[in-house]
């Protein structure tokens, strides 16, 4: 069955979707442009296994928890070519209860094996919105077009689930506090840039991975304005860092790469590697390029106890914001724990290919375009700079020419 809609739709109640389906495996077109005013009135709003959602109009939601696009159920596919906008802050039915809050997300879908696909602009401002999110195991998720968030205490694009991925080939602009462009948590978990990351402001990080066994690759460019940031970081045990593009920090305490423990969290920072073959470089005041391994502050003083203390300094930030995050990251009934989940992957990536049939129904097919494979857990050999490992003397920030 298919939901075809080419009309210009405004609801204002509570709850007041202007688009919902709860048929299994039916697929929804809209066309129009879709407006919600209500607090978690969602624009399209699916419920139900194998919905499949296609939207080529404009959505705009302003209520509090408002979501553009969201589907509940295994084997949802949603493909943006238009425009998603959400201006509302998260809802709170109960504030004495944790874990109830519902997110004004762009675009998210809570299931097994979902897909997403951005090729349009998603734009999100309200606190602890973010513009993509999924939450399952083994679900993808692709961003070609644009991703605009001035939120704060969020993620832009998020993944949470085991065996699931997130790349980024388009471009990520973040403009709000306290953010991850890219975010990924969960077991054979990873999150990839191929393309643009641009930060525009303070205590942030281009691609963020937490709690154990995480995958997270730079192939692109991250480049970053404001103070305490970092391009990448990792926290917690087992985590697999690489960089094979372009990371520019420009700020007092920012820097490239980061890798650590959480002792709060109980995570020592074991088994944390980081291995550079692309371009680090920073120009702020006591900023790093790579900083790796090091996680409760012991009984250390002179150097040792003074580099630690920056290390818990540019981790403050994620410390703040990750106590929270880290800890049960889920932060929303309707499941949108979407907002940070990592992904372990094998990457045989060098370009990322997305075949549209005349459904048009998504595939998402990952092609080896090249000789060299990266490995989370296995070999580097096509790495041409340095490996380094927790506990290793020394860092290198770029690969020889």
């Amino acid at each position: 069955m298919a939901l075809v809609n080419f009309r210009s739709k405004t609801t204002s109640g509570f709850d007041e979707d202007a688009l919902t389906t709860t048929t299994p495996g039916e697929r929804v077109f809209n066309f129009g442009h879709l407006t919600t005013s209500g607090d978690l009135a969602n624009g399209i709003f699916g419920e139900a296994d194998g919905v499949s959602v296609r939207n080529f109009g404009w959505i705009e939601t302003s209520g509090l928890g408002a979501a553009g696009i969201l589907v509940r159920g295994d084997d949802a596919q949603i493909v943006n070519f238009g425009s998603v906008a959400t201006h509302g802050t998260f809802f709170d039915p109960d504030p004495d209860v944790d874990d109830d809050e519902f997110f004004a997300e762009g675009i998210t879908a809570e299931g097994d094996r979902f897909r997403i696909a951005n090729f349009g602009r998603v734009l999100v401002d309200g606190e602890a919105s973010s513009a993509l999110s999924g939450v399952g195991a083994d679900g993808v998720i692709l961003n070609f077009g644009l991703l605009d968030s001035a939120a704060v205490d969020s993620s832009v694009m998020a993944i949470v689930g085991d065996g699931s991925r997130g790349v980024n080939v388009g471009r990520v602009l973040v403009r709000g506090e306290d953010n991850a462009a890219l975010f990924a948590r969960g077991e054979e978990a990873s999150a990839v840039n191929l393309g643009a990351i641009l930060i525009d402001a303070d205590n942030n990080i281009g691609v963020q991975g937490v709690q154990e066994n995480t995958n997270l690759t730079n192939m692109g460019t991250i480049r970053i304005n404001g103070g305490e940031c970092f391009g990448i970081g990792a926290f917690g045990d087992g985590h697999q860092i690489s960089n094979f593009g372009r990371i520019e920090a420009h700020g007092d305490l920012s820097g490239g790469i980061e890798a650590m423990g959480v002792v709060v969290l109980g995570t020592v920072g074991r088994d944390l590697e980081v291995s550079n073959a692309g371009h680090i470089s920073t120009d702020g005041n006591l900023a790093f390029g790579i900083s790796l391994g090091l996680t409760a502050p012991p009984q250390l003083g002179g150097f040792f106890g003074f580099f630690l203390f920056l290390l818990l300094r540019l981790g403050a930030g994620v410390l703040r914001r990750d106590a929270a995050q880290l800890g049960d990251l889920a932060l929303r009934q309707r499941s949108v724990d979407a907002r940070r989940k990592l992904l372990d992957v094998q990457i045989e990536v060098v370009r990322i290919v997305a075949v549209l049939d005349g459904a048009p129904e998504l595939q998402f097919d990952f092609l080896a375009a090249g000789a060299g494979r990266v490995d989370g857990r296995r070999t580097r050999s096509v790495v041409p700079g340095g490996r380094l490992m927790a506990g290793s003397a020394g860092t290198r920030q770029d690969a020889p020419a």
